[in-house]
């Protein structure tokens, strides 16, 4: 353990094997290598537990963290997204652009993904694994959904109405797994802002 001991290290770097010790506080394990989660130094205690305490605030997500992204991609089963910040005491801007995966099993839907998230709807997830990447979120809580929607036939924001979203400009419905926050013009405005000025 003496050579990773001290070490500072980046999320996904390897720590070493897991014979070094017990995965502990921000390190995962895959392959039976031990890996950081975080940017910070590599503490061991008796017990053989290996951690990585943090070096400053992250601005990457950590497993928890309720993050907001927009979708880039949908099928029936999986929604790739890309995430921005996560909504910590504060909101923490992330270094670069984390892509993101939402399977249906965690969803909080029945059915196709298709049917309830739409390409370029801004959402609030948690973030459920971080291990590898890329990161696995949630939307099953009631509070996490769909907080931004543009509609697809004529670019106006969507409404929300109970467990729906409708254009008020020509009319188009169609369900969604929103969140109480939805607030279009707010979390749009947010996500944009962010998203143009990340690597």
């Amino acid at each position: 353990m003496m050579s990773a001991k001290g070490r500072v290290v980046t999320p996904g770097e390897e720590i070493g094997s897991v014979k070094l010790g017990i995965p502990g506080l921000n390190v995962s394990v895959s392959r039976r290598k031990l890996y950081s989660c975080v940017w910070g130094v590599v503490r061991a205690s008796e017990d053989r537990q290996v951690d990585v305490i943090t070096l400053r605030e992250p601005r990457y997500p950590l497993k928890g963290d309720i993050v907001l992204c927009r979708v880039a991609n949908v099928t029936e089963n999986l929604a790739e997204t890309q995430c921005v910040c996560a909504l910590r005491t504060s909101l923490v801007q992330f270094n670069r652009v984390f892509r993101a995966l939402l399977p249906r099993t965690q969803s909080g839907v029945v059915g196709d993904l298709r049917a309830y998230f739409r390409v370029g709807d801004v959402l609030i997830a948690r973030v459920i694994s971080m291990e590898i990447a890329p990161l696995t979120i949630s939307t099953r809580e009631d509070e996490l959904g769909v907080v931004a929607s543009r509609c697809h036939s004529c670019g106006s924001f969507m409404q929300r109405e109970d467990l729906a979203l409708v254009c008020r400009e020509c009319g188009v419905k169609r369900k969604s797994k929103v969140s109480p926050h939805y607030d279009p013009q707010r979390f749009y405005s947010i996500y944009m802002s962010l998203y143009e000025v990340l690597p």
